[in-house]
């Protein structure tokens, strides 16, 4: 159980770049100073990123297992199309930058008291 709640926090982390129903979207700006995208890499990230928040945005009616599977689609399908707009050095910064926000995620989450465990 465990595994499959970390499995869905790298998942919801991932798409969370694109903006996720009920989350923000990062900024294409802050997304092409930290992998250092040209115009032309800016642009496709943005528009591959946009496609997976519409995609995510589809599943918010599916059940839990559902919704995991289909956002376990949504991200390697993203990853698949990012890397082949990005060099091996952008996509692993990208990489190390769902990480970052996925452990931000979990610290928020957990000091909100939603953590679901006993205190």
């Amino acid at each position: 159980m465990r595994l499959a709640l970390a499995a869905m926090a790298v998942l919801m982390t991932t798409v969370a770049f694109a903006g996720p129903p009920g989350g923000r979207a990062v900024p294409i700006d802050r997304l092409t100073e930290e992998l250092q995208l040209d115009e032309s890499q800016a642009a496709e990230v943005e528009q591959i990123l946009e496609a997976q928040r519409e995609r995510a945005r589809e599943l918010k009616d599916l059940d839990r297992s559902e919704r995991f599977e289909a956002m376990r689609a949504i991200h390697e399908d993203t990853r698949a199309q990012l890397s082949g707009v990005l060099d091996e050095d952008q996509l692993a910064r990208f990489d190390e930058l769902v990480e970052q926000r996925k452990a931000r995620r979990g610290k928020s989450r957990a000091g909100s008291g939603s953590g679901g465990g006993s205190t």
